[in-house]
């Protein structure tokens, strides 16, 4: 039994899709990190039996550039909602995995709505060297997330906060719940 039929045990709602579909859903969802051919290795399936259409797929710097601006767009608002759940974090009685979650659904239904191209999505260094194409279009995302935190400085006072003052909000957050 592989890790897909132990998913499906847990979630018999997915007992009908194939485990192609299911693993790249997965795969997209909450392991876009993790390389293809490690990921497919750690659920007990074989590339032989799995068609890779990352692997397959050419990269461009065209596609680059044109993904680099979805992935800003998006990374834009996932920086957003991360900003907001470290607030949230932050905050005495809101539980802190609830602002994980809602970041890791966020940069998931994002990937999904703006169509980000798991081609892009492989590592930038490869053991043929440095892909530049996979660089430009990750760098758009690590801009678009950091946009909302740059403009943040522009709220009146930001820049003039003692991060220590921070700690007057709720002391047990700075002192580990000890007053």
């Amino acid at each position: 039994m592989n890790k897909l039929d132990e998913f499906r045990t847990q979630y018999p709602q997915y007992s009908d899709v194939p485990d192609q579909q299911l693993a790249d859903a997965i795969h997209a969802k909450f392991y876009s990190d993790v390389p293809l051919d490690k990921y497919y290795s750690a659920l007990g399936l074989s590339l032989g039996a799995v068609d890779d259409p990352v692997l397959d797929e050419e990269t461009s710097f065209t596609g680059a550039l044109q993904e680099a601006g979805k992935r800003a767009l998006g990374g834009s608002y996932t920086g957003f909602v991360d900003l907001f759940g470290g607030i949230g974090q932050l905050l005495p009685g809101v539980d802190d995995q609830s602002m994980v979650d809602m970041s890791r659904r966020a940069q998931a239904r994002t990937a999904e709505a703006l169509d980000y191209d798991p081609a892009y999505s492989e590592d930038f260094i490869t053991e043929e060297g440095f892909d530049a194409d996979r660089f430009v279009a990750q760098l758009g995302g690590v801009i678009g997330n950091m946009a909302p935190q740059v403009l943040s400085l522009a709220v009146p006072g930001a820049r003039e906060t003692n991060p220590f003052q921070i700690c007057n909000l709720h002391r047990s957050v700075c002192f580990g719940g000890r007053i």
